[in-house]
């Protein structure tokens, strides 16, 4: 269950200040925005020169004004096709 105390605006702003960042290209910001120990999946792929489009979801868990949990969720088979050689 979402606590309504979760959504205030310094969390708001942390994300639409990540989501920026990430437009920006700007890395140093973004690992500045994040907490040391956050938890997310890392991936790798070699360049197929192929595109896909599919729907994501990103999830955001914070603490103390830090994410320390960052989540996506996204069309796993598309993206595997993408990747194929």
């Amino acid at each position: 269950m979402v606590n309504q105390n979760d959504y205030n605006s310094d969390t708001i702003l942390a994300v639409q200040n990540v989501y920026s960042a990430f437009a920006r290209r700007d890395i140093k910001a973004i690992l500045e925005m994040l907490s040391p120990d956050i938890g997310h999946t890392k991936c790798l792929a070699k360049p197929t020169g192929k595109t896909y489009d599919t729907d994501f979801v990103h999830l955001f868990t914070f603490r103390e004004g830090k994410i320390i949990r960052f989540k996506e969720f996204f069309d796993t088979y598309i993206a595997g096709e993408a990747f194929r050689p």
